[in-house]
């Protein structure tokens, strides 16, 4: 079914696959499943301290409990989707805020552009930092993702 797909070829999509359950089966030990829950639990907690801390730098009037309760309904986009997809993060955060009844406009599209800016600058610098520490180039990475979704560079 992937190799039916525009770009990918039979070849490509075996190798997707193969990938896939050599990643899946490196979860075969409890102890090392147990492992990545918790890492991604704690990920998700201090994301969690992370909206948290935004609200309390808002000057909005809101108690304890409804700043966690909009810092739990944030967290549902944020993850893993505030850096790569701006628009849509901010569109789906104020929508959020707007149905917990919180609709003073430049408050919320404050907090979902400042939450996002955030958020992008530490992954990106995470992302500068890891192609220095690796002795990648930009420019190698971008040729290795066209080699793999088989896109030429008269096509690109």
């Amino acid at each position: 079914m992937l190799a039916r797909l525009p770009r990918i070829s039979e070849e490509q999509a075996r190798n997707m696959l193969s990938g896939l359950v050599e990643g899946i089966s490196s979860f075969g030990s409890t102890r090392r499943l147990l492992f990545t829950l918790s890492l991604s639990f704690i990920m998700f907690v201090f994301f969690l301290i992370f909206q948290y801390l935004g609200w309390q730098a808002m000057d909005v009037r809101l108690s304890q409990g409804e700043m966690l309760t909009l810092a739990m309904a944030v967290l549902v986009v944020s993850p893993p989707s505030a850096p790569s997809m701006p628009v849509v993060y901010q569109g789906v955060v104020i929508g959020i805020l707007a149905l917990l009844g919180i609709t003073d406009v430049e408050t919320i599209t404050a907090y979902a552009i400042a939450v996002w800016l955030v958020q992008f600058l530490c992954l990106l610098g995470l992302g500068i930092w890891g192609l220095k520490r690796t002795d990648l180039k930009l420019k190698e990475l971008v040729g290795e993702a066209e080699g793999l979704l088989g896109v030429k560079k008269s096509e690109a």
